[in-house]
């Protein structure tokens, strides 16, 4: 991985002191989560409070629903997240899978207890206490309760799952490099379940700056199996992520069924998807472009910023420079299906793709880009680059482009790719 930054250099380092087991778990995965929030979220985490850390000693989730639904069916699909947008996503690949059902892992009752085991309370500390050196004493406290907390959920899922038959069953992660979901993979790796890894995104591409933490998308991988959408996504994950166990396979997208692009190359009305807060001066500097753009064109912007955003601040431009703001609650796909807009602008994020494949020619933002993804000759960086690009998509034969597109998208998203059920149901 190039373009290593002080907070990449830093997690890897944990994630290579922390590389002991807990019996057949692989410990530094599971807290993976953890050295992000130490790392790359640092200023978040600091003000997190000993209160809050202290209460991981005594939490834990009640894994009865998991249980229920298992038990219910022959394909588990899990989510740690409530965001339409993937749910969008794991809804369009279970309509494909017969007796298959998800479970939202936000729907977990959890609860608080008063028993803390020493022996777990031990290996934790001395675990931490070796690796002192590379830690502050809040930063020590934070793993030591999180390892409390994973090694009491491993236990609970082993009583809860005690008398369940795993044979033929399959697992089906939302992500199983993030989160509560690295230790269900590897619970249910143990147990001879198959175990896949959703592509949620385009998230194993080459970085040109520096590494955002979404790098762990590829990193981080615990199943044994990741369900790519085409063969770019895994080509990507081949090139960047060798150390990966798991097989991959081209699995598709069901969101994006087999269709004829029809551009329009008319140029009045556009729609401007920002990236993730990660990138937000960059965002506002795009948004200062754009106001100064439209001072000498006709172009109607509207502007939807990432959920996560300062929505206050692009709120604040919007107004400067009368651009239309998106409710940030709209799913993208919603805001294309129901649009009117001729051509989108989009920075740093895959989104590219999905306006491309709602018929909109595509221009990407490219001063500070950071994500290398392939596609067409559409970049700017200046408002005379962006007035060029236009004027050369004008010129540009609509049933050339239209079919540049489509070879595209069967490519990256995998348009008109379904291969769940051989997949998984068949192999």
């Amino acid at each position: 991985m190039k373009h290593e930054n002080e907070s990449y250099i830093r997690y890897t380092n944990l994630m290579n002191e922390f590389a002991e087991g807990f019996n057949e778990y692989k410990l530094h995965k599971i807290l993976s989560t953890d050295f992000i929030q130490i790392t790359y979220l640092k200023s978040k985490f600091k003000k997190k409070g000993f209160l809050r850390i202290i209460k991981h000693f005594f939490f834990f989730y009640n894994f009865n629903l998991l249980k229920e639904t298992f038990n219910k069916t022959d394909i588990l699909i899990t989510c740690s997240y409530k965001r339409g947008d993937y749910e969008e996503l794991i809804l369009s690949i279970q309509s494909n899978l017969p007796n298959s059902k998800y479970t939202n892992l936000t729907d977990l009752k959890n609860a608080y207890t008063l028993k803390i085991s020493l022996s777990d309370l031990f290996f934790a500390f001395k675990l931490v206490n070796k690796r002192k050196k590379l830690l502050s004493f809040y930063e020590s406290l934070y793993l030591i309760s999180k390892i409390v907390f994973y090694l009491r959920t491993i236990k609970l899922l082993d009583k809860n799952f005690k008398d369940v038959d795993f044979k033929a069953k399959s697992y089906i992660a939302f992500n199983s490099a993030f989160d509560l979901e690295t230790l269900i993979t590897q619970f249910f790796n143990q147990k001879g379940v198959k175990t896949y890894h959703l592509s949620h995104g385009l998230n194993n591409i080459r970085y040109k700056i520096f590494t955002p933490h979404d790098f762990v998308n590829g990193y981080n991988i615990n199943s044994k199996f990741v369900l790519a959408w085409g063969e770019s996504s895994r080509d990507d994950l081949t090139k960047n992520y060798l150390n990966g166990s798991f097989k991959i396979k081209i699995a598709g997208n069901p969101k994006y069924p087999s269709k004829s692009i029809v551009t329009k190359n008319t140029f009045k009305s556009c729609i401007v998807f920002l990236a993730r807060p990660v990138y937000e001066k960059y965002n506002y500097k795009l948004l200062d472009l754009l106001g100064q753009y439209s001072q000498t064109s006709n172009i109607k912007f509207s502007i939807k910023a990432h959920p996560y955003s300062n929505q206050k601040s692009i709120s604040e431009l919007s107004n400067k420079y009368s651009f239309t703001l998106i409710d940030k609650n709209l799913t993208i796909s919603k805001i294309l299906k129901d649009s009117n807009y001729d051509f989108a602008i989009c920075f740093n994020s895959n989104v590219y793709y999905e306006a491309l494949y709602h018929n909109l020619i595509t221009l990407r933002y490219s001063n500070n880009e950071n994500e290398d993804y392939f596609g067409l000759d559409d970049k700017f960086g200046s408002c005379e680059m962006l007035t060029k690009k236009i004027n050369e998509f004008k010129l540009t034969p609509t049933t050339k482009l239209n079919k540049e597109i489509e070879d595209l998208l069967v490519s990256s998203i995998g348009m008109g790719v379904n291969n769940y059920k051989n997949i998984i149901c068949n192999e």
